[in-house]
């Protein structure tokens, strides 16, 4: 399928996807909870086992470092990272930064399973079938597949709900097998991509890099406003505070001939105004979709060109 096919097929029934880029590690250790805590941007202390949240890793002055989704265990705290596959080191070293004599440990787990992602609407008939299937036994916010000794997180990675599926390698034929019986089809990385630019969704190593102010970003569900001191806190809730970030990420449909790193420009009078971040295109090339950070104070009828080309900001997800 052509990601412009599973963008479609997305809208009425989930999809597979496998996550090929997205690393797993297990945080253990005496002060493992207290440490998560106050290096995160997320309430960590009151997380119950089986519960999942998403987090950001920020330096002093509110630059991001990191993005993860994470959930507690019996034995620890899960940590699921996107876009990492050759960046282990930088995600450790990042989030182990002010580690002294903290007791913690920070395991890699990818080895040892394979990452898969559901994703489309329906997802809750497809799960309730996979239940009564499967066996499910729920724990928090997520839910165990004891018959593959498989997990379950809610992500929501598009427009319609999601789940996020960790799995042992030795079971996944057979798991990927009882989701064909159930008519999930496997979709590819530029359908999961297209997926993302269309829903805003801001991506590591795209949108969010180090020279990323995390109050750019839509910090819903990354963000805890309650839970005290982290690094960066006070660029956060200073930026909160005034009630409009600086910059925020738009979507914009354009023609063909543009490039990640291209200067947004305004169309009265030249200026650029922000940059292209991400960008996927039909299969003919013609035109296609991207992602952009932009001046937060432009009017919403501001016109938008790249070079000699105009694009069109929309305003909605697609």
């Amino acid at each position: 399928m052509t990601w412009e096919e599973q963008i479609e097929a997305v809208r009425t029934h989930p999809l597979i996807f496998r996550l090929s880029r997205t690393r797993t590690f297990s945080l253990t250790g005496r002060d493992h909870l207290r440490y998560l805590h106050s290096r995160s941007t997320q309430e960590v202390k009151g997380l119950a086992i089986g519960e999942s949240r998403g987090a950001l890793i920020l330096t002093p002055n509110g630059r991001t470092l990191g993005i993860f989704k994470f959930f507690r265990t019996n034995e620890g705290i899960t940590l699921v990272v996107d876009e990492i596959a050759n960046e282990e080191e930088v995600f450790r070293g990042d989030l182990l930064r002010f580690k002294v004599a903290d007791d913690v440990q920070l395991t890699d787990l990818s080895e040892m399973g394979i990452i898969y992602t559901l994703q489309g609407e329906g997802l809750d008939s497809v799960l309730g079938r996979l239940q009564r299937d499967l066996t499910l036994s729920p724990t928090g916010n997520i839910s165990e597949l004891p018959k593959f000794h498989g997990i379950l997180v809610p992500h929501r990675r598009g427009l319609f709900p999601g789940c996020d599926i960790l799995l042992p390698r030795s079971t996944e034929g057979e798991f990927l097998g009882a989701l064909t019986k159930l008519g999930v089809h496997l979709g590819d990385d530029d359908g999961l991509e297209a997926m993302r630019i269309l829903a805003r969704v801001p991506k590591y190593g795209a949108e969010i890099t180090e020279r990323t102010v995390a109050s750019d970003l839509p910090l819903e569900g990354l963000v805890s406003f309650t839970k005290g001191c982290y690094a960066g806190q006070e660029v956060v809730e200073m930026a909160t505070s005034r009630g409009k970030p600086n910059r925020e990420l738009a979507l914009f449909e354009v023609p063909g001939g543009i490039q990640i790193g291209d200067p947004i420009l305004s169309s009265e009078d030249g200026k650029p105004v922000g940059v292209v971040t991400s960008i996927i295109y039909g299969a003919d090339g013609t035109s296609g979709w991207c992602l952009g950070f932009v001046k937060a104070e432009l009017e919403k009828e501001q016109a938008y060109s790249v070079g000699e080309r105009a694009i069109q900001r929309r305003w909605e997800s697609q």
